[in-house]
């Protein structure tokens, strides 16, 4: 994969603003997880400001993708996750 595009949901600032700290993972087993990408408190992404995307410098190789919020078991509302790449 190369890019990773999360959307999150629109309209409600409140609802927008829970998705942070965000935290993006990827694992070819589902067992052992290599960090991505990691937001801090307060970093709103979607609406006017469009996704929140992660490019690789180089292709990574993961058949699991993992996004969770970085704070306990809260519910995470997304509208969108968009994985780019090739199939291996």
């Amino acid at each position: 994969m190369y890019e990773i595009q999360i959307y999150n949901r629109g309209g409600d600032y409140a609802m927008r603003a829970r998705a942070a700290p965000l935290v993006l993972f990827c694992s070819m087993d589902g067992q052992h997880w290599s960090e991505l990408l990691r937001t801090g408190p307060g970093s709103m992404f979607g609406g006017e400001r469009g996704p929140l995307c992660w490019r690789a410098d180089k292709p990574a190789t993961a058949r699991y993708v993992l996004v969770m919020l970085e704070t306990g078991r809260q519910a995470l509302h997304l509208a969108q996750v968009a994985v780019f790449g090739e199939a291996v």
